[in-house]
C-alpha cells in the first residue's frame, strides 16, 4: 500500500512492444515497434512523459512471437536487449516501470489447453524473472494482460467460472516462479489481474490472492463505454449527470469493499478516452476519474495506442516523432487532481 500510494499518475507505451505481425519471425526489434504504425521508441518521449509530471510507465510486451520452437520457449536475445533498454530509459528517470505478457493469442484459460499453457507462461515468466531480477522496486511485473475466452459470446463480459479459477492457477503460478528467482524478485511488487482486467463485481469477487504480502490488483476502467471507448459513440460527458457517474460510482464502492478496506492495493493499469473532437468533455472525464480513485490511493494509467487522426481507437495523446502533446489538457486534468 506504501509503494502504490507513492505512485500518481502514469502513461502505457501502447502498440509498440506489444506488436503482433503474425509473419515470419524477425531478430529486428523494430519491425515489430513499427508494425502497427508507431515510430521506434525513443528515450526523449519517455523524457517527456516524466518531465511533465507521470511517475509510472506500463510497458505492455509481447513475448511469444520471440520465442523459439523448442519446448522451452527460450526468449530472443536480441529482443531481451531492446526490452531492456526501453524499460531503463524510464528507470533511468527513477519512475516506476510495469511490464507484463501482453496479446498472446496462446493464453487460452480453458481446462483443455492448461497443461500447454501453463507450461508455456511459466517458462515464459521464469527468464523474464531471472533477466529482471536485479532491478530494484521500481520494476513492478504484472501476470498477464486481460486473459479472457476470445472469440466467444462471453469475451468481454465477466467469462465463465472454469476461465476465474484457470486464471487464478496462472496467478499462483506467476508468484511462485517470480519469487523462486531469487535476487530483488524475492521481494518485488507483483501485480496480478482476473477475467478480461475486467472490473465486473463478478469478476472482482473471484479474484484469489496467493499468499504473499506484495500482491497488487489491477484492472481496466473505460467507463462510461459509450464515452469512454465506442468511438461512434456519445461525444458529451458531464460529472453533473448521474448517468456519466453512476458506473464509476459502483466501481469505486466494490473497490473499497474487496480490495482496499481490506489492505489490498490497486491499480487501475488502463484507462482513458477516445478522441472525438472533444477535448472539454474528455479532461473533465478523466480528471474526475483520477480524483476519484486517489480517495481510494488508487493510480490511474491512460491508456495511449499512439493512434491520434487515424482510424480506430483514438488514445494518443502524445506524439512519438517529436514528443509533443497533442492534447496536454489531459495530461494536465490527470497529474492536476493525482495529488
Amino acid at each position: 500500500m506504501a509503494l502504490v500510494k507513492g505512485m500518481k499518475a502514469g502513461w502505457n507505451l501502447g502498440n509498440s512492444l506489444d506488436v503482433n505481425r503474425y509473419l515470419p519471425k524477425s531478430n529486428n526489434p523494430s519491425e515489430y515497434e513499427t508494425y502497427w504504425g508507431n515510430p521506434v521508441v525513443k528515450k526523449e518521449i519517455i523524457d517527456n512523459i516524466k518531465n511533465a509530471g507521470f511517475n509510472i510507465i506500463r510497458i505492455p510486451i509481447s513475448w511469444g512471437e520471440h520465442t523459439d520452437e523448442s519446448d522451452e520457449f527460450l526468449i530472443d536475445e536480441v529482443w531481451f536487449n531492446r526490452v531492456k533498454e526501453v524499460i531503463d530509459y524510464a528507470i533511468d528517470n527513477n519512475t516506476y516501470v510495469i511490464i507484463n505478457i501482453h496479446h498472446e493469442e496462446w493464453l487460452v484459460p480453458l481446462n483443455a489447453d492448461y497443461e500447454f499453457v501453463s507450461d508455456k507462461f511459466s517458462k515464459i515468466w521464469n527468464q523474464i524473472a531471472e533477466f529482471f531480477k536485479n532491478y530494484d522496486e521500481h520494476l513492478l511485473f504484472q501476470s498477464m494482460n486481460e486473459p479472457r475466452l476470445k472469440g466467444t459470446d462471453i469475451e468481454w463480459t465477466d467469462g465463465s467460472q472454469e476461465a476465474r479459477d484457470i486464471i487464478n492457477k496462472l496467478n499462483a503460478r506467476f508468484v511462485s516462479i517470480v519469487r523462486s528467482t531469487g535476487g530483488n524478485n524475492k521481494l518485488r511488487h507483483l501485480i496480478i489481474t482476473g477475467y478480461c482486467s475486467s472490473i465486473h463485481e463478478n469478476v472482482l469477487r473471484n479474484i484469489l490472492l496467493p499468499e504473499d504480502d506484495k500482491l497488487i490488483v489491477s484492472t481496466h476502467v473505460y467507463k462510461p463505454y459509450e464515452f469512454s471507448l465506442k468511438s461512434d459513440g456519445t461525444d458529451i460527458w458531464n460529472n453533473d449527470t448521474p448517468a456519466d457517474i453512476d458506473e464509476i460510482i459502483q466501481i469505486y464502492n466494490n473497490f473499497k469493499h474487496y480490495f482496499t478496506d481490506k489492505g489490498i492495493p490497486v491499480i487501475i493499469d488502463e484507462c482513458g478516452n477516445v478522441n472525438k473532437s472533444n477535448i472539454h468533455a474528455r479532461s473533465k472525464h478523466i480528471g474526475y476519474l483520477v480524483n476519484t480513485f486517489k480517495k481510494l490511493n488508487i493510480p490511474c494509467i491512460w491508456w495511449d495506442n499512439g493512434v491520434f487522426n487515424e482510424n480506430g481507437e483514438k488514445f494518443g495523446i502524445i506524439n512519438r516523432l517529436n514528443g509533443e502533446w497533442y492534447f496536454p489538457e489531459i495530461a494536465e486534468a490527470m497529474l492536476q487532481n493525482c495529488f
